[in-house]
């Protein structure tokens, strides 16, 4: 069963040429009703089955006039669906920060799935890791849980950081793939040493002395 947030598609093999014929009924009332005829050895149910429901569903060929017994499966959506990862990722450097962005995963309705998930459930239906490291030490990275998909994270200037996000649900223990990493580097003021050239006279002859000093310089 191919299964990610409410896009539902049952695939199958068989190792010959045949036609299929693929159904769908209420787990407590079985009373089934097609959803497929063809060649393909696939169907999608995705318009059929609601997210909290319980079905089973099933799947069986014919050909030369014969037809092979029913493949059956018991399929639950908040249950055996997954959790689809985030889109969209974008990252902004600032002085000494970061700005996240990202899109969260969807139903095949269009809807935020945080949407379909808080209709089944009384608890924060959804929330989102943001992992993130700075991109010479990643052994050290850090996490933070996210309630929104818009963040910004305090962190040190010129440094190149690499951040990814994943969505969760406690309530329906779900939690999708990372998104691939975007990386970038922090603004701020930096420090760059200088060496100049001092003269200083006293009894004895001229003598030079060669000073260290630093430059500012602003938004570099």
């Amino acid at each position: 069963m191919d299964a990610v947030n409410t896009r539902y598609v049952l695939r199958w093999n068989y190792s010959t040429t045949a036609n299929f014929t693929a159904q769908w009924a209420f787990a407590n009332y079985l009373s089934y009703r097609e959803v497929c005829f063809g060649v393909e050895a696939h169907c999608d149910y995705s318009a059929h089955l609601d997210y909290s429901g319980v079905f089973v569903l099933r799947v069986r060929a014919e050909a030369k006039g014969q037809m092979s017994d029913w493949a059956i499966r018991k399929f639950c959506p908040d249950v055996d669906a997954a959790l689809g990862t985030p889109s969209e990722l974008v990252v902004e450097a600032g002085d000494s920060m970061v700005t996240v962005s990202f899109k969260e995963p969807m139903a095949e309705s269009g809807e935020p799935m945080s949407s379909v998930l808080s209709q089944n459930s009384q608890e924060a239906a959804m929330a989102f890791r943001l992992c993130f490291w700075a991109e010479d030490a990643p052994s050290q990275w850090q996490e933070k849980t996210l309630n929104t998909t818009l963040h910004t994270l305090s962190l040190r200037a010129h440094t190149r950081y690499c951040l990814k996000v994943l969505a969760f649900s406690e309530a329906f223990v779900k939690r999708s793939r990372y998104t691939p990493e975007q990386c970038t580097t922090t603004l701020g003021e930096s420090v760059y040493p200088a060496s100049v050239c001092v003269c200083v006279c006293v009894s004895n002859p001229i003598c030079f002395y060669w000073v260290r000093f630093y430059i500012y310089i602003e938004g570099v």
